[in-house]
């Protein structure tokens, strides 16, 4: 479940359910900080809303995952938290670095900047600042962004995905391939380029608001729920999507499988090899298929 922090969207509240989701898989694309902390925790009060405040001044470029060790006792075991608060940073899926207890600002902003150093990123404070929703209003807010600063690789981003939904690919391709190794976005650049056939589809049938809308409307609808499953899987929450389609996959008429295999099977390859969840959803389609 999202936190119903201020400073959505770099703060999230993960437990058991949704690690998976939004720590392994979300740090493919920018490193994830997970603060290990508990309501009784004194330390956990003063360092909480602190790395809070810096995940916002960091404006996106690193996530702040916050795990309630009471709540998540198999989390806190499986990372062998012995005191709290306990803070573990993590990039490309493995460990970077962490430290225990409540340290001073200044050395947290040190090892903040520690853990991009060993990532091999920037690490540049940026205010936060959010595009507009109206695609025609944020594609003129990227544009303008790209004017100040070609350079700019969530403006490149950004303006790749509304291309690529209306159906111009060559040019939103020639953007994502532009974003540099080294930059925050990479991950989804690539993320995006492997689903691109995705994103034209859920662009195709409305957009992201559109398609949850009408799978919230009608939940038994099967080719809603499929949109929606599209919409998670092309956002980076591939476990969630994956398990709808070989849902569909198991239980659907002949069409309705073969659509899902095929949206099922590019997931796949954009979510990569390594993910626990990932490859137990992956031996579960064998599975089916086999």
């Amino acid at each position: 479940m999202a936190s119903s922090s201020p400073h959505e969207p770099y703060v999230i509240e993960v437990n058991e359910q949704n690690f998976a989701a939004e720590v392994v898989e979300a740090s493919d694309r920018v490193p994830v900080i997970i603060d290990f902390w508990a309501t009784w925790c004194g330390p956990c009060k003063t360092l909480g809303p602190m790395l809070e405040k810096l995940a916002e001044q960091y404006g996106g470029a690193f996530k702040l995952c916050k795990v309630d060790v009471d709540q998540n006792q198999q989390l806190a075991g499986y990372f062998q938290v012995q005191s709290i608060p306990m803070v573990m940073a993590i990039y490309k899926r493995a460990p970077v670095n962490e430290f225990t207890g409540a340290l001073p600002r200044q050395e947290v902003e040190r090892w903040i900047e520690s853990v991009f150093e060993a990532a091999g990123l920037p690490a540049t404070p940026k205010a936060a600042e959010q595009a507009p929703t109206d695609p025609a209003a944020a594609e003129a807010w990227y544009r303008q962004k790209l004017g100040q600063n070609a350079e700019d690789s969530a403006a490149r981003l950004g303006l790749a995905r509304i291309l690529m939904t209306r159906g111009e690919a060559e040019d939103a391709e020639a953007l994502l391939h532009a974003i540099p190794g080294a930059a925050p976005e990479y991950g989804a650049a690539l993320a995006t380029l492997a689903l691109k056939e995705l994103v034209v589809e859920v662009g195709q049938a409305g957009g992201d608001a559109a398609v949850r809308e009408r799978h919230s409307a009608n939940p038994e609808d099967v080719d809603a729920a499929y949109l929606a499953a599209l919409a998670d899987g092309t956002a980076g929450r591939y476990s969630v999507a994956l398990e709808v389609l070989l849902s569909q996959i198991q239980t659907g008429k002949a069409p309705v499988r073969e659509r899902a295999k095929k949206s099922a099977q590019i997931l796949f390859q954009a979510a990569g090899r390594g993910d626990a969840e990932i490859e137990r959803l992956r031996r579960k389609l064998a599975t089916l298929l086999y």
